[in-house]
């Protein structure tokens, strides 16, 4: 049942949109759906065969953000987990996220940070009567 806090939620072409650009719902649906396309991996990330430096390049391949402390936090418990298993790390080991990020040389933040860079210099070398130029230029009337 939802709470008075909870906004109205509705899909629209596969991502669960809010008035007023609540995320954080969206947020834990693709962290699940990550989670569970991770899971189908395991094979890979329990492997003593395969090199580390190539799960890691595999995981790396996949990510995805957004930038508020509380959805970084988030995002980082998720990537933190996930590098915990492909690196063989038991929950009784216990392993700083500096000390990951460093072995690791990831960091999800950083690496959203750079995807979306990428992104809108993508945008803005559209031409300027493409739906995703004007839709970074709109501004919406009051």
């Amino acid at each position: 049942m939802k709470s008075i806090k909870d906004p109205p939620l509705f899909c629209y072409l596969g991502s669960t949109l809010t008035v007023g650009g609540y995320i954080m719902k969206e947020v834990n649906i693709r962290i699940g759906k990550a989670y569970a396309a991770y899971n189908k991996l395991k094979n890979i990330w329990k492997s003593k065969v395969i090199a580390t430096s190539t799960k890691l390049r595999l995981y790396k391949s996949n990510k995805y953000g957004e930038t508020t402390k509380k959805l970084k936090n988030k995002l980082r418990r998720f990537e933190g987990r996930c590098l915990r298993r492909i690196l063989n790390i038991r929950w009784s080991n216990t392993i700083r996220n500096k000390d990951l990020e460093t072995r690791t040389s990831m960091n999800i933040i950083t690496e959203v940070k750079r995807r979306r860079w990428c992104w809108i210099g993508h945008i803005l070398r559209m031409k300027k009567t493409r739906y995703p130029h004007r839709a970074l230029t709109w501004t919406p009337m009051s």
